[in-house]
């Protein structure tokens, strides 16, 4: 069976969007992480804190945005292929 560009663990497409959304959730997660905020010290513990639910409401409404575009732009992508 031949591996068509774009399928999972093919090398495709898809393995660079997955690696792209790891990486992105990765960066993520060590920025919002408990030691990072914590080492901010003083001058930053309360200035956004009341505001952090809402940062993350953005953050992942971005996200979710971002994923949207890229799954319907890979959508439009295969079927440009399909047709020729």
């Amino acid at each position: 069976m031949t591996g068509r560009p774009g399928v999972l663990g093919r090398g495709g497409v898809a393995d660079a969007g997955v690696r792209a959304a790891c990486a992105l959730i990765a960066a993520l997660g060590v920025t919002l992480s408990p030691a990072v905020l914590a080492a901010q010290g003083e001058a930053g513990r309360g200035a956004l804190r009341p505001f952090v639910h809402v940062l993350l409401a953005y953050a992942a409404a971005w996200i979710a945005i971002l994923i949207w575009v890229w799954l319907i732009a890979r959508r439009l992508r295969r079927l440009e292929d399909a047709g020729g």
